[in-house]
């Protein structure tokens, strides 16, 4: 249960680096300057268009299928379980708002800020996974010692 707790809070502090990315970029101007010049750098040598929609693919269906699994065990979830399929399924949605809209002409800091939000949907993604896993280990021995 501490791993799960763990990934939760990863997941949480991915989020809120995304929020104090924006933030710095909105606010200082070096930060602005250090971004440009690494985005045209990465831009050049990567492509990162297909890059973005690619992971952002994997990820929304890792997060479905998360989220699937967990209902289908639905016996032995907690309160706290059902808020964070909640959360995995709204980080979902947003991951897939900012990944259609968050570009570089709108926000210079595209290129830190969505891969920080697709990494925290991620987190909860393979959260629930792991405790659909522990779910399913907990009724297959209980079903065995019966």
């Amino acid at each position: 249960m501490k791993k799960l707790i763990t990934a939760d809070v990863l997941a949480v502090l991915a989020f809120a680096g995304a929020h104090y990315v924006q933030y710095f970029t909105d606010r200082k101007l070096g930060f602005v300057r250090w971004l440009n010049f690494n985005s045209v750098k990465l831009h050049e040598k990567f492509p990162l268009e297909t890059i973005k929609y690619t992971a952002a693919i994997i990820i929304v269906v890792l997060a479905v299928l998360s989220i699937a699994l967990l209902i289908k065990r639905k016996t032995g979830l907690k309160v706290y379980d059902w808020l964070l399929m909640l959360c995995t399924a709204a980080a979902a949605v947003y991951y897939v708002y900012a990944t259609a809209v968050i570009v570089y002409e709108v926000t210079p800091c595209s290129f830190l800020l969505v891969p920080l939000i697709g990494l925290g949907t991620l987190l909860f993604a393979v959260r629930n996974l792991a405790r659909a896993s522990m779910l399913r280990r907990e009724r297959s021995d209980k079903a065995g010692a019966a």
